[in-house]
């Protein structure tokens, strides 16, 4: 991608995403729920909105739920 880009590689471009269209939609991994549950200390089935930019509670617990993701 940078050598087709030339001389505009390194200036312009910043970023770059691939994503595995391919293989389908993007779904959890398989028993996500119990893995973060037994890592974090916690269910995450009530936090969910939080991945979807929603607010729960107050702030401060938020961003600490955020972190844990």
């Amino acid at each position: 991608m940078a050598e087709e880009s030339g001389e505009l590689a390194g200036k312009t471009l910043a970023f770059s995403e691939i994503d595995s269209y391919e293989m389908g939609g993007q779904n959890w991994t398989q028993g996500l729920q119990e893995i973060f549950e037994r890592e974090k200390g916690y269910d995450l089935t009530p936090i969910l909105p939080l991945l979807a930019g929603r607010l729960i509670g107050d702030r401060e617990t938020a961003d600490a739920v955020r972190g844990d993701s």
